[in-house]
């Protein structure tokens, strides 16, 4: 099964033969914390918004490889519009919203163009241009039909508080001028359908409508707002995306329980993030696994950035029995990968989703033939050596760590032994196994890190 079957089978609310596996962002500092596993070939640190077109490029392909390496079933590709730097920090993008980039790069509104409903009378809202889906464009060339491509789209509460400059700015609206909300969500839900069309013509799967409208306590605004003021927008939003063959989920942080039913009713196949602070995703599969499939949960605030490797993996493994049976769970962080985020924590994530099937799934393992020929000649401690007699006869030797060869006369490989070797004699887990063998060629005959051996009688020697 294919990663993009894997993930249109739990949107389906079916499941799977393996657990999906997405992130909603990657901040561009984790990009390349997360590339140098993979590569030297590394692009300069800078956000989005300072970028050239080239920097751009190579930012993509370096995040490209990363989602390659672990293995992802899905790819999320963000609106990249245009800005113009206003000096001092700050810079004006195709909105007319001005705004300041945080010290982690995440941009912050600092006022808006429309102030009241005068100005939105004589205002011309921005419209989709290709040039905006750049990524997605990108992502779509590079991976195809592989993985799912899924589309973050800002929703018109999240857009609409943007424009009036802020969030308070905006919460004021819904007690004083329920009239001006209604314009504004009318403005904002209008350039989404727009949105979704051009993500649709581009190749987008699933839409993502990102925003947030909960804190750790409570919900930001009252259930009456939200099926009076909003509730109306996303059924129009989702009913649109429908009708042009894609998946929608819905983003919001926080504690969403007072709105849960709202979003059933809305029409979402989805829930993200589920957020682990204050929403308990074995009581939400309970009681919204046969209607929502949820994604997330793998808390990015305190377990991520904080936790070591087998927290991580044993916090995955009761996740994925708490949620994934009969369907219907995406594996994700609890938001996004933000720069605090541990490199080794994340991809041991990746490493615990790939062995993690589904709870009851039966598992055989094993080893290439060499490997199996060195542990039945007992060589098994570091500084043996053994002999595989077949067709390539290759010469083996037992190592305490990796040892790369430029030259192409030794190429290394993992040992069948589990825990071979003690943490920190190896390279990243989550791409070499534990334990190493060095073979050596004979002159003149270079092999592939990935060679191939017949299989024979193994020959060992004790030092």
């Amino acid at each position: 099964m294919a990663g993009k079957e894997r993930v249109n089978q739990a949107f389906s609310l079916r499941e799977p033969d393996r657990v999906p596996v997405w992130e909603m962002a990657i901040n561009e500092e984790s990009i390349i914390k997360l590339g140098r596993f993979f590569t030297d070939d590394l692009p300069e640190m800078k956000y989005v918004q300072e970028m050239t077109l080239e920097d751009k490029v190579k930012m993509l392909r370096t995040l490209f490889l990363v989602v390659r390496e672990l293995d992802m079933y899905a790819i999320s590709s963000m609106l990249l519009l245009e800005t113009e730097p206003l000096g001092g920090g700050l810079f004006r993008d195709s909105w007319g919203r001005v705004r300041r980039l945080s010290e982690e790069g995440e941009p912050v509104t600092v006022s808006g163009p429309i102030s009241g409903p005068g100005d939105l009378e004589d205002y011309k809202p921005h419209h989709p241009r290709e040039s905006d889906y750049l990524m997605l464009m990108a992502a779509r060339d590079h991976f195809g039909d592989s993985i799912s491509q899924v589309f973050p789209q800002p929703g018109p509460f999240m857009g609409s508080r943007h424009l009036v400059g802020g969030m308070e700015k905006f919460l004021r609206c819904f007690i004083k001028d329920q009239a001006f909300v209604h314009d504004m969500m009318r403005t904002f839900t209008d350039y989404v359908m727009e949105s979704l069309d051009m993500a649709g013509k581009l190749g987008t799967d699933i839409i993502c409508l990102d925003e947030d409208f909960a804190f750790n306590q409570t919900t930001l605004i009252s259930p009456r707002h939200y099926r009076e003021l909003v509730l109306p927008y996303h059924k129009e939003i989702v009913e649109h995306a429908h009708g042009l063959g894609m998946f929608i989920f819905k983003h919001s942080d926080g504690n969403m329980w007072p709105i849960m039913d709202y979003l059933v009713e809305a029409g979402f196949e989805g829930f993200h993030p589920v957020q682990p602070q204050c929403m308990d995703i074995g009581e939400l599969k309970a009681g919204y696994g046969d209607r929502l499939c949820l994604v997330g949960n793998m808390d990015r605030t305190f377990l991520l950035p904080f936790g070591d490797e087998d927290e991580v993996e044993r916090t995955l493994r009761d996740t994925i029995a708490a949620a994934a049976p009969g369907g219907g769970y995406v594996i994700s962080s609890s938001n996004t990968i933000h720069p605090g985020c541990r490199a080794e924590s994340y991809t041991t994530m990746f490493e615990a989703t790939h062995l993690g099937l589904s709870p009851g799934t039966a598992i055989a393992t094993g080893g290439a033939d060499t490997r199996c020929g060195l542990l039945g000649a007992d060589c098994t401690a570091v500084g043996d050596i053994g002999m595989i007699a077949g067709t390539g006869t290759p010469v083996q030797r037992v190592t305490g760590g990796y040892t790369p060869d430029g030259e192409g006369r030794l190429w290394s490989g993992r040992h069948v032994i589990p825990g071979f070797i003690r943490p920190g004699e190896q390279l990243p887990a989550h791409r070499h196994g534990p334990g190493v063998i060095l073979t050596h060629s004979p002159p003149g005959r270079r092999r592939s890190p990935a060679g191939a051996h017949a299989g024979g009688l193994g020959v060992g020697a004790r030092r």
